[in-house]
């Protein structure tokens, strides 16, 4: 969760500007894409000439039942919602980021980029390939620069009283089993396992 505190000293029009920078959506959006590019620097620290990079997604709350969430790479989050028969849907919040995206797929080319089947390939070294468009890491992709980049996509979320969950899932989860088994088996696990369970969410996990 996120919270803000303002001590404004009897200044109740200094409180009110502050609060509202601080939760301006706007305001969240560079937070978030600088906050990132900070990780991504720390990351480079150690790991600058090595193959590795990761899929990140997480979510934080602002204000008035409103949701923050922020996804890189091959990664998804999913909405478990209950329709007006009491039945779960599932709808996808944010994007993966893959050359299956068209908007992704635009965006690699204007910047140079170029593609073999389902991968980015290095334009210098093609030998060379990764099958996200946007990622943590990742470094010998990214020199030169031909679009893949660590910029977080975000997407804000009003909660409503028939939400039952969010799964944070990536391409180890997704890319071998569907989109409506993964949200049958959540809402499944849900029903057999009450809020006061004393099961913890990484064991409703490893039952999927």
């Amino acid at each position: 969760m996120s919270f803000s505190l303002v001590q404004s000293m009897g200044m109740d029009r200094m409180a009110r500007l502050l609060q509202s920078i601080l939760l301006d959506r706007d305001k969240i959006h560079q937070a978030v894409e600088k906050s990132v590019e900070i990780i991504e620097n720390e990351v480079c620290k150690d790991m600058k000439y090595e193959n590795s990079g990761a899929a990140v997604c997480f979510g934080f709350f602002v204000r008035n039942h409103t949701l923050a969430l922020a996804a890189i790479g091959d990664c998804s989050v999913i909405l478990g919602r209950l329709n007006e028969s009491s039945e779960i849907e599932g709808s996808s919040l944010l994007s993966s980021h893959r050359i299956s995206n068209e908007i992704e797929k635009d965006r690699i080319e204007k910047a140079g980029g170029k593609f073999s089947s389902e991968y980015v390939v290095h334009p210098l070294y093609e030998e060379k390939v990764i099958s996200t468009t946007r990622s943590v890491g990742d470094f010998d992709m990214k020199q030169p620069h031909f679009g893949i980049i660590c910029t977080p996509e975000l997407h804000f979320l009003r909660i409503h009283e028939n939400d039952r969950f969010l799964i944070f899932a990536t391409d180890g989860l997704l890319d071998f089993t569907s989109k409506e088994k993964v949200i049958e088996k959540t809402w499944e696990l849900i029903k057999k396992n009450p809020t006061n369970s004393t099961e913890t969410a990484n064991q409703k996990c490893k039952k999927l």
